[in-house]
């Protein structure tokens, strides 16, 4: 076996541990100098940039890893993973003008995944760009017809769109299920 590789390992451990990302950042590159071949080494190099916050580095990594490893599916779900915690850091520091193509990057890949299809609405509603915002509703509810969440979410973008019959007619079809439920009686 390689002590060398597994020590280097166990120090980088440590170091993610500790939160001492600028050394772990150090140890990383020195395993993928030792095995430049080795995707392990590329997918923690990656997260690492991700608990960094240094986003658009760990897509790049991660996007590299599935372009090499095509048929690997945990790189294409890393990456949306990825894109999940960007977009919501995005949503969460406002930069909404930022989001919709990071989120649209992520849809490519898993254009059902429900995170990301939420995360555009509200990106969308919060631009504004509410005809944006119908689509993606339009889209979240071609994948889940049932759920009540997208179809507050669309009735409010038609409002928002000044489309209130479209709104009303989501909104009635909601309280017949949902007869007691304040929300959308109080929507009405």
């Amino acid at each position: 076996p390689d002590f060398t590789k597994e020590a280097e390992q166990q120090i980088y451990s440590i170091l993610l541990e500790q939160e001492k990302f600028d050394e772990a950042t150090d140890q990383i590159d020195k395993l993928i100098q030792l095995d430049p071949e080795n995707p392990d080494y590329l997918v923690r190099k990656s997260t690492l940039y991700q608990k960094m916050q240094m986003f658009d580095d760990a897509l790049t990594i991660t996007r590299d890893l599935e372009a090499k490893y095509p048929l690997e599916k945990k790189y294409t779900d890393l990456y949306v993973s990825q894109v999940e915690e960007y977009a919501t850091f995005l949503m969460r520091e406002e930069k909404f003008q930022q989001v919709l193509p990071i989120v649209e990057d992520g849809l490519t890949r898993q254009n059902n995944n429900k995170t990301l299809l939420d995360i555009a609405i509200n990106a969308s509603s919060a631009i504004p760009d509410y005809q944006k915002g119908i689509n993606y509703s339009l889209s979240a509810l071609s994948f889940y017809p049932g759920n009540k969440n997208f179809k507050l979410k669309l009735s409010n973008m038609y409002t928002l769109n000044k489309d209130y019959d479209k709104s009303v007619a989501i909104l009635d079809s909601l309280k017949k299920v949902y007869i007691y439920d304040r929300k959308i009686k109080d929507a009405l």
